[in-house]
């Protein structure tokens, strides 16, 4: 099985390959905690929601699912997109409520996680890779070697730039990563 994404959270590590099976390990002991297939082939993308610890799946027929260890079946399918799903991002500043996609066709959306109902939908001219959202609730978008940081996307009209950058054009965006949390005292002990 060839690893497409993971997520290590408490004790438990979570994959997805391309056989489209989600497994879920211990890390603390090295055994495996449960294994679902998922029956929507290979997956690109994965995101946790740290709120409530259901892992989503981004599928190729444009499916978003959620998964739990307890659960052999998805507890939640959503048809996000007419394409492949290229990237998810669960909102944080929202205590999980609110989710962003992207679709290989340019398309972001951003969800209600407790009605499944698309809140802001808007297009891009290449497909974006990747999606995160801040601790206050700016939602980044990366496509090729660009990176734009949006606020107000709960609004219906696309979302106001707050910053945007280019990378070195060779180096491309393969991952958004959200910067480590700063310690609890700005200044070490004397």
């Amino acid at each position: 099985m060839s690893v497409q994404g993971f997520e290590l959270t408490h004790d438990r590590t979570h994959a997805q390959g391309n056989p489209g099976f989600l497994k879920y390990q211990d890390t603390s002991t090295g055994q495996l905690v449960a294994e679902h297939r998922t029956k929507l082939g290979s997956c690109d993308t994965m995101a946790q929601n740290a709120h409530n610890a259901f892992i989503h799946l981004g599928h190729q027929n444009g499916t978003v699912t959620l998964w739990s260890p307890s659960v052999s079946t998805a507890q939640v399918k959503l048809l996000a997109h007419s394409a492949p799903v290229s990237a998810i991002a669960v909102d944080p500043s929202t205590m999980g409520h609110r989710m962003a996609t992207a679709g290989i066709d340019g398309s972001v959306k951003i969800w209600d996680n407790r009605m499944w109902k698309c809140l802001n939908e808007y297009g891009l001219k290449k497909p974006p890779k990747s999606l995160d959202w801040s601790q206050k609730g700016m939602l980044a978008v990366g496509w090729g070697n660009h990176v734009s940081v949006r606020s107000t996307v709960r609004s219906g009209r696309l979302p106001s730039h707050q910053l945007t950058s280019s990378l070195h054009p060779r180096a491309g965006l393969q991952r958004l990563v959200r910067p480590a949390t700063p310690p609890l005292h700005p200044h070490p002990p004397p």
